[in-house]
């Protein structure tokens, strides 16, 4: 409960529609912000969309779907590598005051050595081995990011075509892409990169269907 924050997500959106005989249309506008309950965690996403039917004639109409999202974080946490903070919440010693490790870097070199705490089991002789040296959640928190931005088009538009009573036609083309940007960034001293690391990775992927 001491490491912890409380965590929070909110959605606001506007909206504006409109009906007439040879128009209808919706077109909305979402936001959300998320603050995670780990330290240094986020998520956030702007979208707009617009659904529209023209009726071109009587019996043809054209129908489009439209939608657009912005999404990122400054950091989220990871899952695998060691690098996730619960995980080495849940390591250190039980009895260990985790408030006391929020100062995360050893005096005078800060940027360079985190205070790491240990999960010792003292040897009969008074020593303790160096394998139970675990990274320190907060370090982990702030210098283990991974920021990502992600952009999204999706939707489609649609033909509708009455060509007599009782038989139509109709013609469809669906696209959605996206492109997301991942990074990695870690700061000396942590367990599995000694001299720290940096990352990125470009992720592109399209598909469109008719």
């Amino acid at each position: 409960k001491n490491f912890f924050q409380t965590g929070y997500t909110t959605t606001n959106g506007v909206s504006l529609t409109s009906s007439t005989e040879k128009l209808n249309y919706r077109l909305s506008y979402n936001n959300m912000q998320n603050k995670g309950v780990i330290p240094n965690s986020d998520l956030h996403r702007n979208s707009l969309s617009l659904n529209s039917t023209v009726n071109l004639l009587k019996n043809l109409s054209v129908s489009t779907s439209i939608n657009i999202s912005n999404s990122g974080a400054d950091n989220r946490p990871v899952g695998n590598r060691g690098a996730n903070p619960m995980q080495a919440l849940y390591e250190t010693n039980s009895h260990l005051d985790i408030l006391s490790m929020k100062d995360y870097w050893v005096p005078g070199q800060e940027g360079i050595q985190q205070r790491a705490p240990y999960n010792l089991v003292v040897n009969p002789d008074g020593t303790y081995d160096a394998d139970d040296m675990t990274n320190n959640p907060y370090f982990l928190a702030n210098e283990v990011n991974n920021p990502f931005t992600r952009k999204r088009v999706y939707g489609n538009a649609r033909i509708d075509w009455e060509i007599i009573q009782g038989l139509s036609i109709m013609a469809r083309y669906n696209h959605d892409q996206y492109n997301e940007t991942r990074e990695t960034k870690i700061a000396p001293s942590y367990s599995g990169e000694p001299n720290g690391f940096y990352g990125i990775t470009e992720l592109t992927r399209r598909e469109s269907n008719a």
